[in-house]
């Protein structure tokens, strides 16, 4: 025993170390050349380790996110991709430690992928060659190299190009494309925007396919001139597959349940991976080995302190002296002074809805606690709140009813009920058949001053739009529609003592094309009987809110007239309209005190006070700070959308996932992230389980000091003017072949990354040296360079496809679908091309929204007379839509209603669809802030079915003329998809 005691206590110490230290969500591992040494990202820093395992030792220390690193060929550093200035840039160390040394100096983000010829190869969207004819899109990268001593980057591809590596040789740059912006964490999709592994030849400037599978093939990795390994979702999860450029293609690793990622390769052929946030080596013809590491605890920055400012909502208390509000999901309430009294903690992290009892002795709210909404209540000056309604359904959007002894709330999304604090008793109101929900508290109902009924905004199924309607609160009554427009009724409101009625209609208002845009509305009113509407606004507007005065003389509406809400007023008797108040603020609710005297609302994160009589206003501004505890806001803000996903989810089964299992799996890494980048892509993996569009989550740092590199409007050369795009700040002042030689004074020196001396400098004057000359410019935006770019593509398909078909043709391309998308249409179609035989419709790279309804209505138009003069022809009827021959262009990148339209196209027979077969993703989702607001997650709530009755989530669309833009052939200038549409369309027409 004495022998064996030793041991055993080196072996419980070692436990309890191992228990410690060991860290999971260990990302980007990258082996070194001679196989010896593992670099990787953990809690946002590098970190190495021997490739046997060990304790890790941290490469970086900034406060920033680093990730991505790739080694050099000697061994001796590393270039990884760091946020340090607001973005992704490239940043290079010693891998003994020191200072890094920035390489890139552009605003867009730059990831590495390789080191060859001591050159940085990274991936970025940044200034792509003028004559690339691919379309400009933020989600398509082009492929760069950049000096790892400092100097120029040079464009090597503008194909768009990820993980790309350089041959041994140098022929051959190996790459997976990216044909979209879906989400790059979705799983076991199985589609044409799915990622390829191609090899391009620097020789032969051709790039040829070598996988051949349906679904993701990713990453590839060298393992000698004519060999890669790569991942692949061939066998079901990511795992590692190899292939000669024959494709001869054989599984290597046969993980299950979760993805292989972040492959990476020694000279000696040991791979290095990561999977289910641990790292893995493996040597050839061996079995995967999980790599041992050791971090010594950091110490963590768990709390925060956070500002009593961006408050979210509030109450105003009965005697019109407190008031309760919400920053972060936290409650307090303060006096109207700005002294805060007290905040309120029930164990949850969200709190939402909060009023006070009619008494003003409580404050009720709904607070998401242990993955569930539930209802408490609390004392103005309680900190610590009780529940009220908290069982096994989400309970949230609680309201007192005006004696106090009732709870109205939502149930489960779908169901009214109310809740009689005495006897504990439940009883329904409405249920799933009368209410539809697409997120939580998107219910409205609220108490008459009596007691006696509920007013409600409800949907008739199948009829697509919100009515009006009341409801006793016995629990006996049949709802009753009030105002049966068929038109948009929203935001009702019990005013005069419950004797009338007001809510907002968009049935006068001009309307936007696309159904989910914007558009007018008007206060209407009802007064008992409840049988006569009564327009009380003079004229419609983009409206937020209104109050009717206690005498009700007066209507008061935030109304939009230009960006922002204003404060109107309306005489009631004498319709006398004017601007009360200038706010210039974002859409917000307003509400009276008890007396009618002042109305409150909450307006870029503070509270205003508006005295209507006086036409004043006053901030109320809450100083001081609070502390939050970001592990367990983490905590939280998962298990929210773990429990929102799975209530929420458009159809049921989740795709067939184990959601619980995922769940038990994911929230394990939690501990171990301490930043929303790594939050952020943990989520992703998880959501992306679930192999459906329109899901993820994102992370946006707020930060404000961050580099925009300005534009000039011009292509380069090196520092060359190779082209002027047209509205460039520098048309007319220079041309094509002048030499920038100097910025505000500083010479564009070889060393640097010339996009170092436009940073910061959009819309100012600078002073540019030019081939010897002095010129004064105003550099624009990146997003006005955008612009500029994205004209100069349409404007030359729009030529291309006139000169093609000899004037007969016209073109129009529509990038998002929207009232905008529409208008422009519109103007184009019967404007620019009335006289032409047919129109090209360019869906392609189309994000989406909701317009491809009314887009079918315009181009299936049918003519049917002409209104003419013997000698004149005025116009044909249908005179607002095309009534002529159409064919529509697609690809890989069309998106939500970009593929609703092509769908709805090809099922009508209305024309041919050219290109690429167009990826399932015709689905509705809703998105949500979270409440850290830097925080924002998505899902699909309701899908999409076909005439067939199947939903068209993960469906492809196939083109009836199935055409590739070929890499070499759009680096060149020719776009092949758009000359077959004309080919196409010419046929018809003849």
């Amino acid at each position: 025993m004495k022998r064996i005691f030793p041991l055993l206590c080196f072996i419980l110490l070692c436990h309890n170390v191992s228990a410690a230290d060991i860290p999971l969500w260990l990302r980007y591992p990258a082996i070194s050349p001679d196989g010896k040494t593992i670099v990787f990202s953990y809690r946002g820093d590098l970190y190495k380790v021997p490739a046997a395992g060990g304790t890790a030792i941290q490469l970086t220390t900034d406060s920033t996110y680093e990730c991505m690193p790739v080694w050099s060929a000697d061994g001796k550093s590393v270039v990884f991709a760091g946020n340090r200035f607001g973005n992704f840039d490239l940043f290079i160390i010693p891998i003994t430690g020191g200072s890094p040394k920035r390489l890139t100096w552009h605003s867009a983000d730059e990831y590495p992928y390789d080191i060859k010829n001591e050159k940085a190869i990274f991936g970025a969207v940044r200034l792509d060659d003028p004559d690339n004819r691919q379309f400009p899109s933020d989600a398509l990268q082009e492929l760069y190299e950049v000096p790892v001593e400092g100097g120029p980057v040079t464009q090597l591809l503008t194909t768009p190009a990820e993980d790309a590596k350089l041959s041994p040789a140098g022929r051959y740059i190996v790459y997976h494309d990216r044909k979209g912006r879906e989400n790059i964490w979705r799983k076991h999709q199985v589609s044409s925007i799915a990622r390829d592994i191609w090899l391009y030849d620097n020789q032969t400037g051709k790039h040829k396919k070598i996988t051949s599978f349906e679904g993701e093939d990713r990453s590839p990795v060298w393992n000698g001139e004519d060999n890669i390994y790569y991942l692949s979702e061939q066998g079901g999860s990511f795992n590692v597959f190899t292939t000669d450029i024959k494709r001869n293609v054989q599984q290597v690793t046969f993980f299950k349940d979760h993805p292989v990622r972040s492959l990476s390769i020694s000279q000696n052929a040991t791979l290095c991976f990561s999977y289910n946030g641990e790292i893995y080596q493996q040597q050839k013809n061996r079995k995967p080995v999980k790599v041992n590491i050791r971090i010594t605890p950091l110490k963590s920055r768990d709390e925060i302190s956070v500002p009593l400012s961006d408050i979210s909502e509030m109450a105003v208390s009965p005697s019109g002296k407190e008031l309760a509000f919400i920053i972060r999901g936290r409650i307090f309430t303060g006096s109207i002074d700005g002294k805060v009294n007290s905040s309120h903690f029930y164990g949850g992290s969200s709190a939402t809805s909060v009023s006070y009892s009619p008494d003003g002795k409580q404050l009720l709210f709904a607070g998401f606690m242990n993955g569930k909404w539930g209802i408490f209540k609390s004392g103005p000056l309680e900190i610590l709140s009780h529940a009220q309604i908290t069982n096994e359904h989400d309970n949230y959007q609680p309201a007192y009813s005006p004696d106090g002894k009732e709870i109205a709330f939502i149930e489960d999304r779908t169901t009214l009920k109310i809740f009689n604090i005495a006897s504990g008793k439940f009883r329904t109101i409405l249920g799933p058949d009368q209410l539809t929900s697409r997120r939580e508290h998107d219910q409205y109902f609220e108490w008459s001053p009596d007691g006696n009924w509920l007013l409600v905004k409800f949907n008739e199924k199948g009829a697509g739009n919100d009515e009006v309607g009341m409801i006793s609160t016995s629990g006996k009554g049949e709802l009753i529609n009030l105002t049966q427009s068929g038109y948009s009724d929203t935001d009702p409101h019990w005013v005069m003592n419950g004797k009338m009625i007001t809510w907002f209609t968009d049935r006068n208002g001009l309307h936007s094309y696309a159904n989910s845009s914007t558009r007018q509305v008007d206060v209407y009113a009802l007064e008992q009987p409840w049988n006569k509407k009564t327009r009380l606004t003079e004229y419609p507007s983009q409206l937020a809110s209104s109050l009717i005065s206690s005498n009700g003389e007066t209507l008061y509406y935030l109304a939009k007239q230009g960006k922002n809400y204003d404060l109107w007023s309306c005489n009631l008797r004498t319709k006398a309209t004017k601007l009360l108040l200038p706010l210039s603020i974002d859409e917000t609710t307003m509400q009276w005190d008890k007396e009618k005297q002042f109305i409150y609302m909450v307006a870029e994160g503070k509270i205003l006070r508006v005295d209507p009589v006086a036409a004043k206003k006053d901030t109320i501004e809450f100083k001081g700070t609070f502390p939050v505890k970001v592990r367990e806001e983490r905590k939280a803000m998962f298990d929210y959308i773990w429990n929102k996903t799975k209530q929420t989810f458009y159809t049921a089964g989740m795709h067939g996932v184990d959601w619980a299992a995922l769940r038990v799996n994911y929230e394990k890494f939690l501990p171990h992230i301490d930043n929303n980048y790594d939050f952020a892509e943990m989520l992703n993996e998880l959501l992306g389980e679930l192999n459906v569009s329109h899901t993820g989550a994102t992370y946006r740092d707020d930060r404000k000091d961050g580099d925009v590199t300005a534009s000039l409007g011009v292509f380069y050369k090196g520092t060359a003017i190779k082209e002027i795009m047209k509205g460039s700040p520098l048309e007319g002042l220079v041309k094509p072949g002048d030499v920038i030689e100097a910025i505000d004074g500083e010479k564009i020196e070889p060393n640097k990354d010339f996009a170092a001396y436009l940073n910061r400098k959009a819309g100012k004057d600078i002073m540019l040296t030019v081939s010897g000359k002095q010129v004064k410019v105003k550099p624009i935006s990146p997003a006005a360079e955008f612009d500029l770019i994205y004209e100069r593509w349409v404007k030359r398909n729009e030529e291309e496809v006139s000169k093609r078909s000899h004037g007969t043709l016209g073109y129009v391309h529509l990038y998002r679908m929207n009232d905008n998308a529409y208008r422009h249409t519109y103007e184009e179609v019967l404007g620019k091309y009335p006289g032409r035989k047919g129109i090209v419709v360019d869906t392609r790279f189309n994000r989406g929204g909701d317009l491809a309804s009314e887009l079918i209505m315009f181009l299936s138009g049918k003519k049917v007379r002409d209104n003419t003069t013997d000698h004149f022809l005025v116009n044909s009827e249908p005179s607002f839509r095309w009534t002529k021959p159409s064919i529509v262009l697609a690809c890989e990148a069309n998106y939500s209603d970009g593929q609703c339209f092509v769908h709805d196209y090809q099922v009508l027979k209305m024309g041919k669809l050219v290109g690429m077969p167009v990826p399932g993703s015709c689905t509705w989702m809703t998105g949500q802030t979270l409440v850290d607001n830097t925080m924002h997650f998505s899902v699909p709530t309701v899908g999409v079915k076909d005439l067939q009755g199947k939903y068209l989530e993960n469906v492809s669309t196939q083109p009836d003329i199935e055409v590739m833009n070929e890499f070499d052939k759009v680096a060149g200038g020719e776009d092949q998809q758009l000359q077959a549409a004309v080919r196409e369309l010419i046929k018809d027409i003849k």
